[in-house]
């Protein structure tokens, strides 16, 4: 559990660290009078998918699993986190909301990444949720 542990915390601090940098573009757009929203969802968005991972890294010796499914739990958390913060970005820097598989290269690469970190969350999240369970 170790490894996952410190593989869980990495990865937050990581995604922390991107949305700490959108902070500053956050900034920069409030003082040019440009609209922000993007990069506040970034900004907020990122910061609080890092502190799940984070905290999730502080607990993830807890759970009653085998190390493999302890590991794909995990894993399914960590590809949320990351297809949801990089859809976020590419949000940011381009404008295209990722609604849906239309538009400009961009719009349906968002809509592909909200999509992956979508269906990697629920499973992941169950999987964890059983585990802590077991462990009562």
């Amino acid at each position: 559990m170790g490894t996952l542990a410190t593989f869980l915390a990495l990865n937050g601090v990581m995604v922390v660290l991107i949305s700490s940098a959108a902070g500053f573009c956050l900034y920069l757009n409030l003082t040019r009078g440009r609209n922000p929203h993007d990069w506040h969802l970034l900004h907020a968005g990122g910061t609080a998918r890092g502190i799940l991972l984070i905290g999730l890294g502080g607990t993830v010796h807890l759970i009653n699993l085998p190390d493999g499914q302890a590991d794909l739990a995990g894993g399914l958390v960590v590809l949320f986190v990351w297809a949801s913060t990089l859809a976020m970005l590419l949000r940011a820097v381009t404008g295209e909301n990722g609604f849906g598989l239309f538009g400009p290269p961009a719009n349906w690469l968002g809509f592909i990444l909200y999509a992956i970190g979508a269906l990697s969350l629920f499973p992941g999240l169950i999987l964890l949720a059983w585990g802590f369970v077991r462990a009562l």
